[in-house]
């Protein structure tokens, strides 16, 4: 599929996730890719894309940080799912892997305006 339209966000999407993180995979075009670059370019081709970004957090450590451009702004687990959830607010495992990101005591507000905490984030 990636050879037939290297445009498409959602086909690296689609291989990073049939990987195992530790895995490569050899594109057509020579690049030897692993998932967390494969997702990184599906983010750049759809910044949309709430799977890309819930796969992308996955990949991360809780302070791991990624930029889609080297003059980016940094990337975090809590900020990439924070982004999945925005982008699709029926994601229930986003909301689930987010919660996962916040101490008992705190809370996050979504682009809506709404406060959520880790308790409502699982509720």
């Amino acid at each position: 599929a990636i050879d037939l339209e290297p445009a498409r966000g959602a086909y690296y999407t689609r291989l990073a996730e049939s990987l195992a993180l530790d895995e490569r995979v050899t594109l057509a075009d020579g690049t030897v890719q692993t998932p967390r670059q494969l997702l990184l370019t599906a983010l750049r081709l759809d910044p949309s894309d709430a799977l890309a970004h819930r796969a992308l957090a996955s990949c991360l450590g809780p302070r791991e940080e990624v930029r889609l451009t080297a003059e980016g702004t940094p990337l975090t687990k809590r900020s990439l799912l924070t982004e999945a959830v925005n982008l699709d607010p029926n994601n229930s495992a986003a909301f689930a892997d987010l919660a996962m990101t916040l101490r008992p005591d705190e809370s996050l507000r979504l682009k809506d305006g709404t406060e959520w905490t880790r308790r409502r984030l699982y509720q």
